[in-house]
């Protein structure tokens, strides 16, 4: 499927005859979170009816205006996405005692990751942006790797504020409007069905992206919590992501024990027509076509930790769950 992909991009990019980009085909980052200190993730949807091989792809930050990036600011991803999922990066500062840059995430957030990336600065800092640095999503399978999508507009700096939605310039920098994406998030309207694969034009941040703060606050002004309810779910028109079943109408499942021990069972009023099991670095553990409201999966052998259990069910729905084997 890669190399289907890259073929088709290719024409688009070699053939005027294009006016808009195929839909549903590739991933893009469907999230950001830049919040208040070292609160920051980035979220990656996968809009396609195939896993996606996440090796094939890196990061990359350009920050305050850079034109380049150099190997610090560079992060090859890994793992395995399951068709209509979503995958979550956080950077790594989880040492509750850390201060300064060193910072913790906040638990909320934490417990959002399905992958922790960039714990030291100096070996590589591709998770420590600001609003004013340029994210950029590349495909790295072929001889020449090619952007998938981006956040801000590589080689120009808007300013401390970033970018916002007054044109010509969409910059801070330019005219002085409330930046978008300092101290923000960004979320992926459900009408966009691919990525941005134009990096050298203007960056209209609200063509693409809803603006939220990272935080709430109580009546007082007082931060109360972090605001990041909608990372590991996305609503698209290629097909929506599921992780709840409080998000579900006429819908019913549940996985247990969880924690568990030896083994888990899935019992759902729905037929399971596959379930497949991820490790959190996204290696694919366990996989099994049904047709069945109850499946048992035997666990004994495994390292203990959190897994991914996603499920696809023959009313339409993917599912994803995490689960705690001790």
């Amino acid at each position: 499927m890669k190399k289907n992909l890259l073929f088709i991009i290719s024409i688009l990019f070699s053939s005027i005859a294009f006016s808009q980009a195929p839909e549903c085909i590739e991933i893009f980052m469907s999230e950001y979170v830049e919040g208040w200190s070292n609160n920051k993730a980035i979220e990656l949807y996968n809009p396609t009816d195939q896993e996606i091989d996440l090796s094939n792809y890196r990061l990359e930050r350009y920050s305050n205006g850079s034109s380049s990036a150099d190997v610090t600011k560079k992060i090859d991803l890994a793992g395995i996405m399951p068709p209509l999922s979503v995958y979550v990066i956080v950077i790594d500062k989880r040492d509750s005692l850390g201060v300064d840059q060193e910072a913790p995430v906040w638990d909320e957030l934490q417990a959002k990751a399905d992958t922790f990336l960039c714990p030291v600065y100096e070996v590589n800092n591709t998770m420590y942006f600001n609003g004013n640095d340029a994210m950029v999503l590349k495909n790295t399978s072929g001889s020449t790797p090619y952007t998938v999508d981006r956040i801000g507009k590589v080689g120009v700096d808007p300013g401390v504020e970033g970018w916002n939605d007054v044109g010509p310039d969409y910059t801070f920098a330019a005219n002085g409007a409330t930046g978008w994406t300092k101290d923000h998030s960004l979320i992926r309207k459900s009408t966009v069905l691919i990525g941005d694969l134009f990096p050298a034009n203007a960056f209209d941040v609200s063509s693409e992206w809803d603006s939220i703060p990272p935080t709430l606050y109580d009546d007082e002004g007082n931060i109360i919590g972090g605001n990041w309810e909608s990372l590991g779910v996305h609503t698209c028109e290629c097909g929506d992501v599921v992780n709840s079943v409080n998000e579900l109408s006429d819908f019913s499942f549940e996985i247990y024990p969880n924690p568990a021990n030896d083994f888990f069972i899935i019992e759902s009023k729905t037929n399971i027509v596959k379930a497949t099991v991820y490790g959190m670095t996204g290696v694919k553990i366990f996989s099994t076509n049904s047709s069945s409201q109850k499946l048992t999966i035997e666990t004994s052998i495994w390292a203990k930790g959190y897994y991914l259990v996603n499920l696809q069910f023959e009313n339409g729905y993917v599912l994803s769950k995490k689960v705690l084997i001790q």
